[in-house]
């Protein structure tokens, strides 16, 4: 959901919110898997996201996920900062909700339903440290117009795992969707795990060895920031892309 998945507070006060929409396709191997729908309300410095994934005919080959997701918060020059983050699932017969509340990017609170289980084993636990200074998993995809867009790091908390993007420059290229034609920034991505995962999981030893992970970013001007509108990522099963099939106002 990572997809992931869509200004300033020291942009000039707008005279009513502005709304922005982005619908995206899932695809592994070349088949749909899943599709994407996003509108994010921007209105003066405070933003508000909504979110959904619903599975194609193709994803009951494998495990059909669908849910929602929403996050809200205000912005700051250089990156969104949300006050609410939540996230409901299910696959198959099996559902998942997941709330965090956040103070100025630090996690506050963190709720399950249902509750989680003790972990035990080679579970690396989180440190109040790692939640401190962090962003959501949705908006925190999101930067400000007049930030940079990468080289950065995105320190990102989804509820359960705390972890590291690492952005790197790889050049422009030009992109055209529904409501956007132009060039895009295009940035590689490094997985670095801190906290909130198993040490023997082999997801997250292959995520953590990857080099090839990509994430484009396009400027939707009127809300006035950047939101990827293409990543790919090489699984063990074959080359995932989400792509956006639509991206404007």
């Amino acid at each position: 959901m990572a997809l992931a998945g869509l200004v300033l507070s020291s942009a000039p006060v707008r005279s009513e919110p502005v709304r922005v929409y982005a619908d995206y396709t899932i695809s592994l191997a070349g088949l749909p898997m899943g599709y994407l729908n996003f509108a994010a309300e921007i209105d003066g410095s405070d933003y508000r996201l909504e979110g959904s994934l619903r599975p194609s005919m193709f994803a009951g080959l494998f495990a059909s996920v669908k849910g929602n997701a929403g996050a809200s918060g205000s912005m700051g020059d250089d990156t969104f900062r949300a006050a609410d983050f939540s996230v409901a699932y299910s696959t198959g017969s099996k559902s998942q909700r997941i709330e965090i509340k956040f103070d100025d990017g630090e996690v506050v609170s963190t709720r399950h339903e249902p509750p989680k289980r003790p972990r035990k084993g080679d579970w690396k636990p989180l440190k109040p440290a790692d939640l401190k200074a962090v962003l959501d998993p949705m908006s925190g995809l999101m930067i400000p117009s007049r930030a940079k867009i990468c080289p950065r790091s995105l320190p990102v908390f989804d509820g359960d795992t705390r972890a590291n993007l690492h952005l790197k420059p790889d050049g422009r290229r030009p992109f055209r969707t529904e409501g956007f034609k132009g060039d895009v920034i295009v940035c590689s991505i490094r997985f670095e795990p801190v906290s909130g995962y198993r040490k023997s999981s082999s997801s997250i030893a292959y995520l953590r060895k990857l080099k090839d992970m990509e994430v484009w970013y396009a400027e939707n001007e009127a809300g006035g920031f950047f939101a990827p509108v293409y990543v790919h990522v090489q699984t063990e099963i074959g080359q995932v892309r989400v792509f956006a099939t639509r991206f404007g106002n």
